[in-house]
Parts: C-alpha cells; structure tokens; sequence
C-alpha cells in the first residue's frame, strides 16, 4: 500500500516530536530531582502525558507491550508527582 503525503509527513515528523519530547522530559526530571521546585513538577507533568498520549497514538506502530509498559511507566510517574502538585497548587 501507497503512503500518502500526509502519512509521509507524519512518519517523517514522530521521530523528531519524540526526541524533542524526550528531551523535554530529561530537563524536566532533572530539575525535580535537583530541587523539586513547583514548575519542575508541573513541567514534567505536562511532558510526560504528552508522551504518555503520543505512545497511545503509536499503538499501532510501537510493540504491544513496549507501548503499554511506557504508558504505564509515564502514569505512574504522573502519579508520584501527583501529590507534590497539589501542595503547591
């Protein structure tokens, strides 16, 4: 089967998004790790429901359970952030 031009763009495009998230995720984890001050939580909050809802898109392309694991994995960091974000807000 024939891959669109939007199909291409988009094959083209993940890898880029996903490094860019990642990389987004690394500065993140790294301040809360260091001070755990509030927009460190709340950043790495936001990016990791990011990737936790690109890998839900990926489903198709990622390997079941590699994808799952990730989702899993992202959930339950939201989850221990979960409450140093709520003392804050």
């Amino acid at each position: 089967r024939r891959m669109t031009s939007a199909g291409t763009r988009l094959a083209t495009a993940l890898p880029a998004l996903l490094v860019d998230r990642h990389a987004r995720f690394e500065q993140a984890l790294a301040g809360v790790l260091r001070d755990a001050a509030p927009e460190h939580v709340h950043r790495c909050r936001v990016v990791a429901r990011g990737l936790r809802s690109i890998a839900g898109t990926l489903d198709g392309a990622l390997a079941a359970r590699r994808g799952a694991a990730l989702r899993g994995d992202l959930k339950t960091l939201a989850g221990m952030l979960g409450p140093m974000r709520e003392a804050d807000v």
